[in-house]
């Protein structure tokens, strides 16, 4: 009878309190082996050396163990230094505040250093690009002659084949740096957007011309997000045409003129399809907001939506909305598409 009176260990005690999955049963025995095995290897961006963060090897046993069974959140690296959100949000706010509370001249002063430098990077990239049409010239004008120097069509070709190694190279640590950018601009950026909503009134809460907190974070960061990467594109585009324009006539004199006219021709097509496309993404936009204000219209009655059983009503009143919204996300993409053409 006292046994029987014993505590019994509940069978849900007995679980581990780490994530398990009947998908894989064979591997649930080997998840804390493994975490304590990678949890050993010093393979933090931190912490490793030039060559392993030059060529990314420092993610190779997380990757590794990715391939093993899924991992954990626990098993991913902990935010180092700028990229805290702390951190980030500090050193952007002191810019935020100190002129005037300006977001553009805020980013101007806080990653405007950053900015320029990858876009340096990028024009490096834009000319490593370049390189090969030349070497080709080259190559093309050497092999036409009889007696073919091979020393000099080595080196062209050497010089080819480094510069594809070197723009592989930074290509990806340039678009790993602007994204290491972007995360701390979006933290700064949505930071500051939950304490504009912590201060709001709530006598203007309800104001139909105030803006929705919740649009601003789910569509207008990312918009300035992309707007961020862009930029670079905004001068080292013109560089690059610039170039290639006296590359060709440099070739075939002043034929090559021509098909600076016909950019110039596209490019004006292109511009009368921005516009076009521009009054697409607005109307986009719109359609969103509206479908987001019916959302939390929703949301915020839920009990009286219940108790009235209008579910079906919102329902279709949000489909409708959708329905809407997509339509003019294809007229968007119908004119980009069109813009590619012409480009």
């Amino acid at each position: 009878m006292g046994a029987l009176l014993e505590p019994t260990e509940s069978p849900l005690s007995t679980i581990n309190p780490r994530n398990r999955y009947d998908t894989f049963p064979h591997l649930n025995d080997d998840v804390d082996k493994t975490k304590r095995h990678f949890t050993d290897v010093a393979s933090t961006p931190g912490t490793t050396s030039f060559w392993s963060r030059l060529l990314f090897s420092y993610a190779n046993p997380l990757v590794a163990l990715g391939n093993t069974r899924q991992l954990h959140s626990e098993d991913l690296w902990e935010l180092e230094g700028e990229l805290r959100s702390t951190t980030a949000f500090e050193e952007f706010n002191g810019h935020y505040e100190r002129h005037g509370k300006s977001i553009f001249k805020g980013m101007a002063t806080a990653y405007g250093g950053e900015f320029l430098l990858w876009g340096l990077v990028v024009l490096f990239s834009t000319a490593c690009n370049l390189v090969a049409p030349v070497v080709l010239h080259h190559v093309v004008d050497t092999l036409s002659v009889a007696d073919i120097d091979l020393n000099n069509l080595s080196v062209w070709l050497g010089m080819f084949f480094a510069s594809r190694f070197v723009n592989a190279i930074l290509s990806i640590q340039m678009y790993y740096a602007l994204e290491m950018i972007a995360i701390r601009l979006t933290v700064t950026l949505k930071t500051l957007l939950f304490q504009k909503a912590m201060r709001r009134n709530i006598q203007t809460k309800n104001d139909s011309n105030v803006v929705d907190i919740s649009n601003l974070i789910s569509t207008d960061v990312n918009n300035v997000l992309w707007a961020a990467f862009q930029v670079n594109k905004l001068w080292v585009i013109p560089i690059q045409i610039t170039v290639a324009v006296w590359m060709l006539y440099a070739v075939i004199g002043f034929a090559a003129f021509a098909g600076l006219a016909v950019i110039a021709v596209s490019m004006l097509a292109s511009f009368v399809i921005a516009r076009f496309s521009g009054i697409a993404f607005v109307d986009i936009m719109k359609r969103k907001d509206d479908r987001l204000s019916a959302i939390k219209e929703v949301f915020s009655a839920i009990q009286i939506v219940k108790l009235n059983a209008w579910e079906d009503k919102f329902a279709d009143k949000i489909h409708k909305l959708r329905v809407v919204e997509l339509s003019a996300v294809k007229r968007f993409l119908y004119l980009g598409a069109v813009n590619i053409t012409i480009l």
